[in-house]
């Protein structure tokens, strides 16, 4: 049998602190050697976690119409949910490829998390969560989330890797290293 040497980055796209809203407003910010991480709370409201790479609240935009979801399941989303969507669909345009294209071919995604916070925020003690917040707050849904909508439809693997600080490299290793797909 032999092993497939063959990957494709098809397009980038991303969301960072600093308002960083594309990959080359990125490498800009990388050339400028900012710092990225803030040392003030601005308006945030949890102050006891800074410093901390923190998103501004335009980074968080999210098309619900776009991608048919409910008010009630986009309230009970984690912003990573959100992100990812709009993340996916933005590196399909930036590689230039319609994202319907590829609506029910076998495609898998691997997606790197680690993040539990809204998990905790909505599940934790008192909250009394239901379903439709279990599903918009585990991070385990994040890959299926894309994978399994209705305007994506991927059919090939869709995992989620939680190694913590790893976990992004470890997610690219895992799709480097899948087979037929």
């Amino acid at each position: 049998m032999s092993i497939r040497t063959d990957l494709a980055v098809v397009g980038a796209s991303c969301r960072l602190p600093g308002r960083l809203h594309t990959p080359e407003q990125l490498w800009s910010a990388l050339l400028q050697g900012r710092d990225l991480v803030t040392d003030h709370a601005g308006d945030h409201p949890r102050s006891d976690i800074l410093p901390a790479g923190i998103l501004a609240q335009e980074s968080l935009r999210f098309d619900a119409t776009h991608w048919g979801l409910s008010a009630t399941e986009v309230g009970a989303m984690d912003p990573q949910q959100k992100l990812l969507l709009e993340l996916v669909d933005e590196a399909f345009q930036d590689a230039g490829m319609a994202l319907s294209y590829w609506r029910g071919r076998r495609v898998g995604l691997w997606v790197g998390t680690s993040c539990l916070d809204q998990a905790l925020l909505r599940l934790g003690p008192g909250q009394g969560g239901t379903m439709v917040d279990t599903a918009g707050a585990i991070p385990s849904m994040l890959a299926n989330r894309v994978s399994r909508h209705g305007l994506v439809d991927w059919r090939g693997p869709s995992e989620v890797i939680d190694t913590a600080c790893s976990a992004s490299l470890v997610a690219l290793h895992q799709a480097r290293q899948a087979r037929d797909l």
